[in-house]
């Protein structure tokens, strides 16, 4: 079972790319915390994670999604993540909370994908982002067959300083992640995409608009889905580009 958070669509499409390779099942974390009960999963084949990188670890919402959840089936487990550079501590931090949850870490591996996160750089162009993307398909195949095979495997570059900064950033994010600078023009249709997308319920559509409660992960999904880019994180994110993969595997 193949279990992913995804904001703006990096994880989904790796996620989907290795439901394909290991014709196992594909269940959105996303959706599912909407619900708000505990899940329970039962697999036969071992359970793989997938997500992206903030602030150099998993999202809070999906670590503590996976440490309230009960899982049957297999021991051991499989980590893809999605970084746009580096996923530093990340392993260390996954481990640990799947330990909590009785399943061992036999293999962890990264793939790089097209960096999003708009409130803090420019992402890529699009055709920057076809490019990576495309880089990253093949890496896909290459987990996704050593998933297949069984093999053991953990690609991580932690050290001890990329530990040290893992720590602090993950810390300074939970000031950080909020949803109070975010606002929207007068280009904005009305659509509801941005309210759809988001995996907290965290807006709201009154008088046509989105409106949001204060509940952020910052995973930029309203900002990069909006189809007229009417949504902005105060001033910093104007003119900067939109990045979100519809693409399919």
């Amino acid at each position: 079972m193949i279990i992913y958070f995804s904001g703006t669509g990096n994880s989904r499409y790796v996620a989907e790319g290795l439901s394909q390779i290991l014709d196992d099942k594909l269940v959105s974390a996303s959706d599912l915390m909407k619900v708000k009960d505990k899940e329970t999963f039962n697999s036969e084949k071992p359970f793989v994670f997938v997500g992206p990188v903030y602030a150099w670890r998993l999202p809070k919402v999906f670590r503590k999604f996976i440490r309230e959840s009960i899982f049957l089936g297999p021991r051991n487990a499989y980590v893809v993540v999605t970084c746009g550079l580096s996923p530093a501590d990340t392993y260390g931090s996954i481990k640990a909370d799947l330990k909590r949850v009785g399943l061992n870490v036999k293999g962890f591996s990264y793939i790089k994908m097209p960096a999003n996160y708009i409130a803090m750089y420019n992402p890529p162009n699009n055709e920057e982002s076809k490019k990576i993307v495309k880089e990253g398909h093949n890496r896909i195949i290459e987990i996704g067959e050593k998933i297949k095979n069984g093999e053991s495997f953990i690609e991580s570059p932690s050290n001890a300083k990329s530990k040290f900064l893992s720590i602090f950033a993950y810390q300074f994010s939970n000031l950080m992640f909020r949803s109070k600078k975010f606002k929207v023009s007068e280009d904005c249709v009305g659509c509801g995409s941005c309210a759809l997308l988001c995996p907290f319920e965290s807006i709201q559509i009154i008088n046509n608009k989105p409106s949001w409660n204060g509940k952020c992960t910052h995973c930029m999904a309203c900002i990069s889905v909006c189809p007229t880019q009417a949504i902005d994180y105060g001033e910093k994110t104007k003119g900067r580009n939109r990045y979100f993969l519809k693409d399919k595997f």
